[in-house]
């Protein structure tokens, strides 16, 4: 007969975190047994829930830090602990870098079967945050039936509803203002992945940093835009560094963001 886990689904357990995953994720033992909890850090003392038991390891849902890593800070986004976007936020940037650097390593090592390969340490930035250039959100309805525009829980597409995010370019944030509040004031639905139903399913913004130039592209579930005339106007008042606006439709029912037409509006 086969070793039964000395871990329950369900069920409550405290751990240390010794190391990371490759996915950011913390890895422990419990009674020996492997487990991966995201979030977590290494000298994290944590209580944790485990959520699904394998042969060999199993999955835990961080549920109380009982006695925080060296390596822990706190995090800048709110919903930093629900985003699919920012696994290793809590960490600080130094010892993000080095994680970064060992991954590289790792893989050199285990996966390229290679030894005595000189790694560079990762180069970090002045700043880590609002680094990013290009950003992809999805639009949907939040359980209370409002507009939803983030980025997607792990593992789901549930929408984590965000209007600030710190590592894209602060133009993208007013992008996504204004287009929530142009589609609540003029009643344009967002797409339900269920159902097929609804008009805008992503928004994309493009700015280059050396220009200070903006694209938005609107992917949207149909050719006809309600209102299209009002939505530039908001938007070439509210971020006058956009220089262009597509709609893109996809009208398939897929994962893939961009279809294969696309109109210019402005």
């Amino acid at each position: 007969m086969s070793k039964q886990p000395p871990v329950e689904k369900n069920q409550y357990y405290i751990m240390d975190i010794d190391d990371l995953g490759h996915k950011g994720e913390g890895i422990g033992k419990i009674k020996g047994f492997t487990v991966f909890v995201p979030r977590g850090l290494p000298g994290d003392k944590i209580e944790v829930k485990i959520v699904k038991v394998k042969k060999n390891y199993a999955y835990g849902r961080l549920i109380k830090i009982i006695q925080p890593s060296q390596y822990r800070v706190q995090e800048l986004c709110p919903v930093a602990g629900r985003c699919g976007g920012c696994q290793i936020q809590p960490m600080k940037y130094k010892s993000q870098l080095d994680f970064k650097t060992k991954i590289v390593k790792d893989n050199i090592e285990r996966i390229g079967g290679l030894k005595d390969v000189k790694i560079h340490n990762c180069v970090g930035m002045d700043n880590p945050w609002r680094y990013r250039n290009k950003a992809q959100f999805p639009v949907g309805t939040g359980k209370e039936g409002n507009i939803a525009i983030g980025f997607y829980a792990p593992r789901s597409h549930d929408i984590i509803d965000n209007p600030v995010c710190h590592i894209q370019h602060v133009f993208a944030d007013k992008v996504i203002e204004v287009v929530k509040k142009f589609m609540e004031d003029n009643r344009i639905p967002a797409y339900d992945e269920t159902t097929g139903r609804g008009l805008i399913r992503h928004i994309v913004t493009r700015i280059g940093f050396k220009t200070g130039e903006v694209m938005v592209v609107i992917v949207t579930n149909g050719t006809h835009l309600s209102q299209k005339d009002d939505l530039i106007s908001r938007l070439i008042t509210e971020v006058p560094a956009i220089k262009s606006i597509v709609q893109n439709i996809n009208t398939r029912n897929t994962n893939v963001i961009m279809g294969e037409k696309n109109i210019t509006l402005y």
